[in-house]
């Protein structure tokens, strides 16, 4: 049997180690579920007659894909997508040049996609740092 890797996902200002796949999927299933209007997933999805039966989009889910955006007008992506654009929210540490000692932290300013992420996770943006 393989041994995944530990991964590390921040959720609610905790760091949690994913060890075992079951915790992943549970994490990865609520995030997904979370952002779902941000993401390419049907919100909507129909319920199947019969269960053999081929999947169907909703309208909403047909039109996301048509015209990729979401119901906010914002880029519409797949879930990887998403997480690689939140990878760019970035802080950082700057420094006058001739200044050892002086500095200070930049932030970089959110895009709407990265501010609806965040405010769907009721985890705002801060606006200073501790």
């Amino acid at each position: 049997m393989v041994k995944p890797r530990a991964t590390y996902v921040r959720s609610s200002g905790l760091w949690l180690a994913m060890n075992s796949v079951p915790a992943g999927m549970c994490i990865g299933g609520h995030l997904r579920q979370t952002w779902a209007l941000l993401t390419f997933t049907d919100e909507y999805r129909p319920d199947p007659v019969d269960p053999v039966a081929p999947a169907r989009r909703s309208h909403a889910a047909d039109h996301k894909a048509a015209t990729k955006t979401t119901t906010d007008d914002l880029p519409a992506r797949s879930f990887t997508s998403l997480l690689g654009h939140l990878a760019t929210l970035t802080r950082n540490h700057l420094r006058v040049a001739g200044h050892d000692e002086s500095g200070f932290d930049l932030l970089a300013i959110p895009t709407p996609t990265q501010r609806a992420a965040l405010e769907l996770l009721n985890a705002p943006i801060p606006l200073t740092l501790k």
